[in-house]
């Protein structure tokens, strides 16, 4: 069994990762615009906002890859990020 889970170990601990920061970030994100007065309608807005940017990512992103190649694709989500 042992030797079955070793190759997606990395996968695993990244995937693990990735649902940890944003339970992390939408536990903070709603605590945080409570205490600075945000209304709940505008609190949901923002929690929403990260899945809706979460799935066009996931629709654009092949097709920018197809188009302009991995390295190139990259380094644009890099530098978007980054702005």
């Amino acid at each position: 069994m042992v030797k079955l889970l070793f190759p997606i170990t990395a996968l695993l601990s990244g995937i693990a990762l990735l649902l940890l920061g944003t339970g992390l970030l939408n536990t903070l994100l709603a605590l945080r615009g409570a205490g600075e007065g945000f209304s709940d309608q505008m609190l949901g807005l923002f929690g929403s906002a990260y899945f809706v940017g979460f799935i066009l990512g996931t629709w654009l992103g092949p097709r920018l890859i197809r188009r302009m190649g991995h390295i190139r694709a990259f380094a644009f989500f890099a530098a978007a990020t980054a702005a």
